[in-house]
């Protein structure tokens, strides 16, 4: 067995502990819809990229890679983020929280249909331990009612099934565009939602910059889009150069755990017995989901 690097450890934890706060960024900001909380967020992010790439010189691309940019900064961050934040906003953190913990699980087995590959018994097992332990789960309470917790279910399914399609189309087209380093790919990718970030705010905005919180509403975007995704993107990246896929895949769950943290410590009040079990049966699911077999599975209708 591979020997794994602290360094790399620290630096995917790093990176969870970051994206955590996208589960209780959109709460915080309540005040604005959850459309405006995904503008403010890839407002700075997409500002901060753009400057970074212009800075390095980085910015002259081919037009392929910039089209592919945007159609990813489209479905993984700005369409998944407004059902991610629109689900916090209706369900509370812990149910959405651990539906979006499923994506290690989500991205090989949606591999494996594609691949027309079985899943292996792992996946399998790990699979249904993670939906047993989001089953367990429930809405926080406290200074939060959740007003329509099967609507913001549904909406974080639907998120999951966006982040998991970005994942897999994000990794094929990173591997066609081969020339291009992580940094700048992840910078593209921030840079190409500024125009989807614009008219979105310009849409979403209508009627409620009067009465938003804008002290609040900046800080809550400033914190997304330059620690939750400029940031958090880094230090992933640099965590890949450290551990092996078979190990980075399981340090995902550091952004489960710590949107659960940030979530209870936001609500002020303790979680029933049933999320503690919940969220420990997801942790277990996904560590057993990640484990490679020692033979690849066989394709489907072998």
């Amino acid at each position: 067995m591979s020997r794994i690097s602290g360094v790399g450890v620290a630096y995917a934890c790093g990176a969870g502990a970051l994206w955590g706060f996208s589960f209780i960024g959109p709460l915080l900001a309540s005040d604005a819809p959850p459309a405006l909380v995904a503008a403010g967020r890839y407002l700075a992010y997409g500002i901060a990229a753009l400057v970074l790439l212009a800075a390095s010189g980085r910015l002259r691309q081919e037009g392929s890679a910039w089209r592919d940019a945007l159609v990813l900064s489209l479905l993984g961050n700005l369409l998944y983020f407004v059902c991610l934040s629109a689900s916090l906003q209706r369900a509370g953190v812990v149910l959405p929280t651990l539906i979006i913990g499923m994506l290690p699980v989500t991205i090989p087995l949606a591999a494996c249909l594609l691949e027309r590959r079985r899943p292996n018994a792992y996946q399998l097992a790990g699979f249904a331990l993670t939906i047993a332990g989001t089953s367990l789960a429930h809405p926080q309470v406290g200074n939060y009612v959740a007003p329509d917790v099967a609507g913001g279910v549904l909406l974080a399914v639907l998120a999951l099934g966006l982040w998991t399609a970005f994942a897999l189309a994000n990794a094929r087209l990173f591997r066609h565009h081969a020339r291009l380093d992580g940094q700048t790919w992840s910078a593209m990718q921030g840079a190409a939602a500024l125009p989807f970030a614009l008219a979105l705010g310009a849409v979403s905005g209508q009627g409620v910059f009067e009465g938003l919180d804008w002290p609040r509403f900046l800080a809550v975007s400033l914190l997304m889009g330059l620690f939750g995704s400029l940031l958090a993107n880094s230090l992933w990246n640099a965590a890949s150069r450290h551990l092996p896929a078979a190990q980075l895949g399981p340090m995902i769950v550091a952004e489960t755990l710590a949107g659960l943290l940030y979530g209870r410590l936001w609500s002020g009040v303790p979680w029933p017995l049933e999320t503690w079990i919940g969220a420990a049966l997801l942790v277990a699911g996904v560590l057993l989901a990640v484990r490679v077999p020692r033979s690849a599975p066989a394709p489907l209708g072998a």
